[in-house]
């Protein structure tokens, strides 16, 4: 099995927390606000559709000074699925007039079943041809921003946004 790894993924998202945490009560304080607008929250749950995909992978390991590895069609080599719906979660915070924290997040879990028309060397592993294997991809994706909006009407806002953008990566073979 190969696998990415989550706890990269959990670490970056409380040091993002701690951060934009530290930040709020500053900007409150200079912009000279006391109270929260009236809607500081926007939440939306819908879809994310993964549509006619054509994924390739490679995975290398090192055997003295030569390179062994395969490149992989994901649908073809692996049968995986090429199109499949998921959760999608999007929102921020407001927590001053011209501050707010965005976020989203969705996982795409995506697997495979076929028998091998060919032999697969994938990093340490070795497939024959002829072998059924079965595989998953799946991605985790996170995003954090801070927003400053330099202008703000009802029907228009200008901001400059910084944030994080991590996406966990888990592939396996079996």
């Amino acid at each position: 099995t190969v696998a990415g790894s989550a706890r990269f993924l959990r670490t970056t998202a409380v040091w993002a927390d701690a951060v934009l945490a530290s930040m709020a009560l500053p900007a409150l304080a200079a912009d000279g606000v006391t109270t929260i607008e009236e809607d500081p929250f926007y939440l939306s749950l819908g879809a994310y559709f993964v549509s006619r995909t054509n994924a390739t992978l490679r995975l290398d390991r090192t055997a003295g000074l030569a390179t062994i590895g395969t490149s992989l069609n994901w649908e073809q080599d692996l049968g995986g699925e090429t199109s499949l719906t998921v959760p999608r979660l999007d929102g921020y915070y407001r927590f001053a007039p011209k501050h707010r924290v965005d976020f989203s997040w969705y996982k795409i879990e995506r697997g495979g079943q076929i028998v091998t028309q060919r032999s697969i060397d994938f990093g340490d592993a070795s497939f024959p041809a002829g072998t059924p294997i079965n595989s998953a991809w799946d991605t985790e994706t996170i995003k954090l921003t801070y927003t400053y909006s330099f202008y703000r009407k009802p029907e228009i806002e200008t901001s400059l946004s910084l944030g994080l953008h991590v996406t966990d990566i888990d592939m396996s073979m079996q």
